[in-house]
C-alpha cells in the first residue's frame, strides 16, 4: 500500500466514524500534526504502518 493510499485511507476512516484530527490521535497516542502529515501522505514509516493496521485503519 502506498502512503497516498494510506493517506485516503486515514482519511476516510475519519469521515466513517466522524472524528477530527485530534480525537483520532489522541486515540493512536501520537501528535496530531503527525496525523496531519499521514493524510497529506508525508513522513509515514513502517512501524506506523502496523500501528494503523492493528487498529483497523488501514
Amino acid at each position: 500500500m502506498t502512503d497516498k493510499q494510506i493517506a485516503e485511507k486515514i482519511k476516510e476512516y475519519r469521515a466513517k466514524y466522524n472524528l477530527t484530527q485530534e480525537q483520532l490521535s489522541r486515540r493512536l497516542d501520537i501528535p496530531t500534526i503527525t496525523l496531519s502529515r499521514w493524510e497529506r501522505g508525508k513522513n509515514m514509516s513502517n512501524i506506523y504502518r502496523k500501528v494503523l493496521k492493528q487498529q483497523g485503519i488501514i
